[in-house]
C-alpha cells in the first residue's frame, strides 16, 4: 500500500488557498480596488460578511413567519365551517332574522355566534324584540351559541303583534346549542307562546348547554308560558339536555304554564 504524504498535501493545499488570495487582490487592484478598501475593517469583505450574516438571519425569519402563518391557516381551516353562517354583530344579528323572517329556512345549515350581543346596542331592538322565525317562515337549521349572551332582550307583546315570543319566535327539526339569553318579556294578548329561548317548537328539537335569564310575565289568554320553551306542538319531539331556566315566571291562572 502506498503511504500518503499528509505534511505535503496539506503544504499544497495551503499554497492553493494562498495562490487564491493573490488572484483576488490582483482582480480587485486591476479593477481600480485599493487593499484598504477591500480588506478593512469596512471593506467590501467585511461588508460582504455582514451582508451574509443579515441575509441568513431575514431568512430564518421569514422561514418561522411562514411556518407560523402556515399554522395558523390550517388551524382556521380545520374549524371554520365554509358552508356556515358567523353572526359577529349586532347587525349581523339582524340580517339573519331577517333572513328567516323572510321566509329562509337555513335547513340543515349551522349558525355560529361568535361574540357576545347587546340588543340594546340597535334602536330598533330596545323596546320590542322581534323573534327570528314568525308565522310560517321557521328556522330549521342548527344555531351555535358557543357559550356567548344575548343580553338585553325585552319585548312587550300587546294583542295581535304575534304568537310567538322568544329569543326564537318557532323553530322545526332545529338544534340550539350552548346559547345564553337575558332580559324581560310581556304578553297580554290571546293565544301568545312564550318561552326565553323559544316560544313554540315543531317536529325533532334539540336543546344542549343553554341557559334562560329572561324574566317573562304573562296576562295571555289561552297561551303557553314557560323558561326555555312556550310551546311544544302536537307530534313533537323535544330533547332538553344541559339547559336551565334562570328567569323568573309571573303570570295568570288563565296561561298553562310548562316550566322547561
Amino acid at each position: 500500500m502506498k503511504k500518503i504524504n499528509k505534511s505535503k498535501s496539506i503544504k499544497e493545499r495551503g499554497i492553493t488557498l494562498v495562490a487564491l488570495v493573490i488572484t483576488i487582490i490582483i482582480l480587485l487592484i486591476l479593477a481600480g480596488v485599493t487593499l484598504s478598501t477591500a480588506l478593512g475593517n469596512n471593506g467590501l469583505f467585511q461588508r460582504a460578511k455582514i451582508a451574509g450574516e443579515k441575509y441568513k438571519e431575514s431568512s430564518k425569519m421569514e422561514e418561522e413567519d411562514l411556518y407560523t402563518f402556515e399554522n395558523y391557516i390550517d388551524g382556521m381551516e380545520e374549524k371554520k365551517d365554509i358552508n356556515g353562517i358567523y353572526i359577529y354583530t349586532e347587525e349581523d344579528l339582524n340580517k339573519f332574522r331577517e333572513d328567516v323572517n323572510s321566509g329562509i329556512d337555513f335547513k340543515d345549515k349551522n349558525i355560529y355566534l361568535m361574540n357576545d350581543l347587546d340588543l340594546n346596542e340597535i334602536e330598533e331592538n330596545r323596546k320590542n324584540w322581534k323573534p327570528i322565525g314568525e308565522g310560517e317562515n321557521v328556522f330549521k337549521g342548527n344555531f351555535y351559541g358557543n357559550n356567548k349572551k344575548i343580553e338585553n332582550l325585552y319585548g312587550n307583546y300587546e294583542e295581535n303583534s304575534g304568537e310567538n315570543f322568544g329569543f326564537f319566535g318557532r323553530i322545526e327539526d332545529a338544534t340550539i346549542k350552548d346559547l345564553k339569553v337575558s332580559g324581560e318579556i310581556k304578553a297580554n294578548g290571546k293565544n301568545q307562546n312564550i318561552g326565553g329561548i323559544v316560544g313554540s317548537i315543531g317536529g325533532n328539537v334539540n336543546i344542549n348547554g343553554c341557559n334562560n335569564s329572561i324574566n317573562v310575565s304573562s296576562e295571555t289568554e289561552k297561551g303557553i308560558v314557560g323558561g326555555i320553551i312556550g310551546r311544544v306542538e302536537n307530534n313533537s319531539n323535544v330533547n332538553i339536555q344541559n339547559s336551565v331556566n334562570n328567569g323568573e315566571l309571573i303570570g295568570s291562572f288563565r296561561s298553562r304554564w310548562l316550566c322547561w
